[in-house]
């Protein structure tokens, strides 16, 4: 080590009557800058802990309609960074064994893919949003994956919306895990559902999510059932105008490859009915309680 100080010590040439000064070496100019300073500290990052997200999918959650802390918890999810048991193991914070676990069924260390994926509870959770929706199938198992999965299965006309449940989804397990570890708040996952119903419902009034015109009540409580997918049109049912629902669907055949696209146009028609406002989501009063939603979904498969 010393005769390598040596070395480096010898290689610098100095010149007599010039006065010393500051050089910033990550940038050709010498002079600091945030950008650069960034950079650094990017390629000093422990392996594994970066994760960098392509442009379509980093405009899809800046460009989503809903709060900025929502979209934040988002972004911080999809890279990574959220302070899970595993990643606070990466920045050198050792939990014990029984702290590392999932509280919400303390079976398997607590991950960002565990938690919001693949813990049984979760699991169950998002089954209830799928069938909220009228959809089901595989899904990945990788919260990157799974935002791309779950917001690009509309079409264009309804990204916005499924992106903002997803956020809502994530946002809500977010506070759900937090209050259960630290304040000891058992884990319900009806009552997850609803708040996540009841949230999204005043995200829709504040950021026009949606074509809606439906009642509170016909919200929290109508499936959105998917149109037929056999290959033939059809009318399901009609509405009555007291929170019933109606849907149409057709599917076409691809050109290219045969494969078949079932379009699910799901319409629900609300009567009159009132909703809980958030204390965190202020709802404009000018915004009527009744309404009609308009979501398309490609069903993926």
């Amino acid at each position: 080590m010393t005769n390598d100080l040596v070395a480096a010590i010898s290689s610098v040439t100095l010149n007599a009557g010039t006065e010393d000064y500051w050089r910033w070496k990550a940038t050709k100019e010498g002079s600091f800058s945030s950008k650069s300073a960034y950079g650094l500290i990017k390629s000093s990052r422990i392996p594994g802990s970066q994760v960098s997200l392509d442009k379509e999918t980093m405009e899809q959650v800046w460009d989503t309609p809903a709060p900025q802390k929502a979209r934040l918890v988002t972004w911080r999810i999809l890279r990574k960074r959220l302070p899970t048991c595993d990643n606070l193991r990466r920045r050198n914070i050792h939990l014990g064994e029984e702290e590392s676990m999932c509280n919400a069924c303390c079976h398997k260390a607590e991950t960002i893919n565990h938690l919001f994926l693949e813990c049984p509870k979760t699991t169950a959770l998002w089954n209830g949003i799928l069938n909220w929706l009228g959809i089901n199938g595989p899904w990945p198992s990788d919260v990157e994956e799974h935002f791309k999965a779950f917001v690009n299965m509309g079409k264009s006309k309804s990204r916005k919306f499924l992106a903002a449940l997803w956020m809502c989804v994530i946002w809500i397990l977010w506070k759900s895990r937090n209050d259960s570890r630290f304040e000891g708040k058992p884990w319900d996952i009806q009552s997850v559902l609803r708040d996540i119903k009841v949230r999204l419902w005043s995200w829709n009034k504040i950021f026009n999510l949606s074509n809606h015109e439906l009642s509170f009540s016909a919200w929290m409580t109508e499936k959105m059932a998917r149109g037929s997918s056999d290959g033939h049109s059809g009318r399901r049912g009609r509405g009555d105008g007291r929170g019933r629902s109606s849907s149409t669907g057709a599917s076409s055949q691809a050109s290219d490859g045969g494969i078949r696209d079932s379009v699910a146009q799901i319409h629900l028609a609300g009567g009159s009915g009132s909703a809980p406002t958030s204390s965190e989501d202020t709802v404009p009063s000018s915004h009527s309680s009744t309404g009609r939603i308009m979501l398309t979904i490609t069903p993926q498969g």
